[in-house]
C-alpha cells in the first residue's frame, strides 16, 4: 500500500447530481400541455415519477423504450398530439453539465483510473447523456436499464464489480445518496459522498485525497 493510503484502481461514479445535475420538474412542464387532465403541472410531476411505477420499471429495463411512451401517455390521457420526439425530448431535457467533475475525472482517466458509470438512468436519457459527452468520459458502464438492476440492489454493484475488473475494495464510488453509497459498502466497495447542489469541488477534492489512485491493469487484484 503506497503512502500508507489505500489502493483505488477503479472510480465508478453517479451520472446524476455528480457529473451532471437534472430536473424533472422540466419534464412535468413539458409534458403538461399534452395532459388531458385538469392537474397542476406539480401534480403531474408527482404522478409520473412517484405515484405510478412506469418510471421505475423503465429505469430497471422491465418497459421498452414504446412501452414507457405508451404507459405515460395513457396517464396524460392519451397525449395525441405528443410526437415520439417530443415526448423523448421533454423527458429527456433535464440536464446541465458539471463542468467541475467531468475535469477532474478527466483527469483521473488520463492517469490511467478506470472510470466506471453507475447509474439509474433509462434509455431515452442515456441518448441525451451521450450527445452531451458523459457516456464518453467512462472507460466502462453499469446503467440499470442494461443490466436490470438499480441502486441500492445488491445486484447492481455486483456489476458494478465485474464491469470494474478489479476488487472491490479497489473501487471508489462516488454518489449523492448515502444509502446508495451504504449499499456498495456491504460488499467491499469504498464510497465517497458528492452532490452538486450541496458540496464545492474542493471538498470532494479532500474526501479522494484519501486514497492512492493508480493505473488500472487487466487482471490485476490486490495490492502493489
Amino acid at each position: 500500500m503506497a503512502c500508507g493510503k489505500p489502493i483505488v484502481r477503479v472510480l465508478a461514479t453517479d451520472w446524476g447530481r455528480v457529473v451532471v445535475d437534472f430536473d424533472n420538474g422540466r419534464t412535468a412542464s413539458a409534458l403538461h400541455p399534452h395532459c388531458a387532465h385538469p392537474m397542476s403541472a406539480r401534480a403531474l410531476h408527482d404522478l409520473l415519477f412517484h405515484k405510478d411505477g412506469s418510471f421505475a420499471a423503465y429505469s430497471r429495463g422491465e418497459l421498452t423504450t414504446p412501452a414507457f411512451r405508451g404507459a405515460w401517455r395513457a396517464l396524460l390521457g392519451g397525449a395525441p398530439h405528443c410526437t415520439d420526439e417530443e415526448f423523448d425530448r421533454a423527458f429527456s431535457d433535464v440536464f446541465t453539465a458539471n463542468p467541475a467533475v467531468v475535469s477532474r475525472w478527466k483527469a483521473l482517466r488520463a492517469r490511467g483510473v478506470r472510470i466506471v458509470a453507475a447509474s439509474n438512468v433509462e434509455e431515452i436519457r442515456h441518448r441525451r447523456l451521450t450527445a452531451m459527452g458523459v457516456h464518453g468520459l467512462c472507460n466502462a458502464h453499469c446503467l440499470s436499464y442494461q443490466v436490470g438492476a438499480a441502486k441500492p440492489e445488491e445486484a447492481f454493484f455486483t456489476h458494478v464489480v465485474q464491469i470494474a475488473g478489479c476488487a472491490p475494495e479497489e473501487i471508489v464510488f462516488v454518489d449523492d445518496v448515502p444509502a446508495f453509497g451504504e449499499a456498495a459498502g456491504r460488499i467491499g466497495i469504498r464510497y465517497v459522498p458528492y452532490d452538486l447542489r450541496i458540496d464545492r469541488p474542493e471538498e470532494l477534492d479532500a474526501r479522494l485525497s484519501a486514497f492512492d489512485f493508480v493505473p488500472w491493469k487487466e487482471g490485476v487484484r490486490g495490492e502493489d
